[in-house]
């Protein structure tokens, strides 16, 4: 769990399978709901809530590559 200075909101973040086998992210979803981008707006982390990583043990290589989800 992640809680900001000086806010009480914290961020908990959940990743079940991670281990060196499963070290590639195939789904993610923040609060409960499907993110396809591969990066954060920092005001997830100032709201809080929930961020939960599937991993896999290879690549997913349709998981956030179209052109608007990828880092800005």
């Amino acid at each position: 769990m992640i809680a900001p200075a000086g806010q009480r909101r914290a961020l908990t973040i959940d990743a079940p399978d991670a281990s060196d086998i499963h070290p590639y992210v195939h789904a993610v979803r923040v609060n409960g709901r499907p993110h396809d981008a591969s990066w954060l707006d920092g005001s997830v982390v100032r709201r809080g809530g929930s961020l939960s990583f599937d991993l896999a043990d290879r690549p997913d290589t349709g998981w956030a590559t179209a052109p608007g989800r990828l880092p800005r």
